[in-house]
């Protein structure tokens, strides 16, 4: 956990720290002890890309956002004498802090609003289905921005971390009865053991777990099959289980095949619709750009050269000491790529993401219900128990390919998430000579020189970026739609072999033994199910 320095800081190397801190978090907390954000903090979340990157990114790799209002114990609601009246000390406390809990729900969603005021240019605005869905899943993000509120002094002070003076000991005392928990600072502390909790268990344990429960369940499964297969074969129905195996091959596996390319062929033209509108979007916002970098140039022209100086050695960003925040790549972002975001995110999260796990899922559901029709082709007991436990071996196989797939999508996901984070890098890259000659003028005339260099450098570095930007955009929607439409391909690949596997093997183990061997075979495949974890036997 990192504090930062505040919105306003105005040395140089902190701000860098504090930028660079604050890309690669997990979570982000603006603290603030006023009842509003406050005008530096709302012009910073403005300008920045915080919100921005954080309504962009898809859920698992998303920041956490927090707002922390701090010296709760400075807020003391009016209750009227005749409200107290005829109450016991224990009901007057108990109307304290209902009124304290009432403050708290409506300073929450006061900031909530604000977020969403600030947030209100980044969304899309258009009226269409998909742009009124997206806009309200965003304003949705917002709403579940938390808040919590604290007392850092009465929490040091109950725990005897600090030596308070009698008097404001008796006050804190009076305030919170005594109760840490009321402090908020220990529910604070929880919700941020859950934050670092759940992100290693999203990053690190759950996928491990899921991975070797899933290969111990195939492997239960084996042991199970070849159990059922081998007790089928002693109540005679080895010709019902290599007819079963023949129909697996000759039917199911092809219609596997021809499934997931009809799958894959759809798919394709699903992307290239997403793609398309992604490239309007790119077409309107260079057609609108003109105008609108001759607006932002106008008004970095209008900042006080001392600011203009000051954000050239912080490398384009900076808090004016009036509130205002500069941010050069930020302003330039919002000008080419804040229109595309919304048709990226939906291409990403919809097109792609939820497509993949669609398909896939109706297609293991078409696969059990092929399987749960061969289950049904003979009379007796023991040889429709291992055709069972075949069906279920061959399912199994393609739902932990499924699962799998949905790895290496969102790994990819992950390889080209966002295009505002590298789009902002661009801009970096193209303004750092600016930044440079900006940040060493001084003396007589520096104020006409800077605005000189930017009239006279920025156009370049724009056209420059834009150029950049859109190969960007359109290279990320190449590769992303091309490379998940081949690992859908390659899970078709994948399952077909592991299943004629599967099915070659049983095939093999279907041939003439007497009742010794076949006895001996499930002893020995009984001995091996004991090993495994008792909650698997019966996977």
């Amino acid at each position: 956990m990192v504090d930062l320095p505040g919105t306003n800081d105005t040395d140089a190397q902190r701000t860098l720290v504090t930028n660079s801190v604050r890309d690669s978090a997990t979570a982000v907390a603006v603290v603030t002890s006023d009842s509003n954000l406050g005008p530096d903090i709302e012009s910073w979340l403005r300008h920045s890309s915080v919100l921005a990157n954080f309504l962009e990114a898809t859920n698992q790799r998303r920041q956490r956002l927090f707002i922390i209002r701090t010296k709760l114990d400075s807020y003391h609601p009016e209750i009227s004498d005749e409200e107290c009246r005829d109450l016991t000390e224990a009901e007057e406390a108990e109307l304290f802090w209902k009124a304290v809990e009432n403050y708290k729900d409506e300073q929450t969603q006061t900031y909530r609003a604000m977020l969403r005021d600030i947030a209100s240019p980044k969304l899309p605005h258009g009226e269409d289905e998909a742009s009124r869905a997206k806009r309200t899943e965003l304003l949705s993000r917002i709403d579940e921005i938390p808040v919590y509120f604290v007392s850092a002094l009465a929490h040091e002070v109950f725990t005897g971390r600090y030596q308070a003076s009698r008097r404001t000991r008796n006050q804190l005392s009076e305030y919170f009865d005594e109760e840490i928990e009321k402090t908020g600072v220990p529910g604070l502390n929880a919700a941020f053991q859950n934050v670092a909790a759940e992100y290693l268990a999203a990053n690190f344990y759950d996928d491990l777990e899921l991975q070797l429960e899933q290969e111990a369940r195939l492997l239960a499964g084996t042991f199970q099959r070849a159990i059922t297969s081998l007790k089928a074969e002693l109540a005679g129905g080895r010709d019902a289980l290599q007819n079963t195996v023949s129909r697996v091959r000759g039917e199911l596996i092809p219609w596997l095949r021809s499934e997931v390319d009809e799958l894959e062929n759809r798919f394709r033209e699903k992307f290239a619709v997403g793609a398309n509108g992604i490239h309007d979007r790119l077409r309107h916002a260079d057609a609108m750009s003109v105008r609108r970098f001759d607006d932002k140039l106008r008004l970095w022209s209008n900042y006080h050269w001392a600011s203009l100086r000051a954000a050239g050695r912080k490398k384009g960003s900076h808090m004016t000491s009036r509130g205002d925040c500069i941010d050069f790549a930020e302003d330039i972002c919002s000008v080419l790529v804040d229109d595309v975001t919304v048709a990226w995110t939906h291409f990403r999260d919809d097109l792609i993401a939820n497509e993949i796990e669609s398909v896939t899922s109706r297609l293991v559901d078409g696969l059990q219900i092929k399987l749960a029709e061969y289950e049904q082709l003979s009379e007796q007991d023991e040889v429709r128990l291992a055709i069972n436990q075949i069906a279920k071996q061959l399912s199994g196989i393609t739902h932990q390919q499924r699962l799998q797939l949905l790895q290496l999508v969102n790994e990819k996901i992950r390889e080209v998430e966002s295009i505002r984070r590298p789009a902002y890098e661009i801009a970096q890259d193209e303004f750092a000579p600016i930044y440079r000659g900006i940040s060493i003028e001084m003396g007589t005339g520096c104020a006409a020189r800077i605005r000189q260099r930017l009239e006279s450098e920025v156009p370049a570095a724009i056209d420059r970026i834009r150029r950049r930007v859109f190969e960007l955009v359109s290279s990320s929607v190449s590769n992303l739609g091309d490379g998940c439409a081949g690992e859908l391909g390659a899970f078709g690949d994948f399952a077909t072999d592991r299943i004629e596997a599967t099915v070659t093997h049983i095939s093999t183990e279907l041939i003439d033994r007497d009742e010794t061997i076949l006895n001996a075979r499930i002893d020995t495949a009984n001995a091996a199910l004991k090993l495994l974890p008792a909650n698997l036997e019966t996977a």
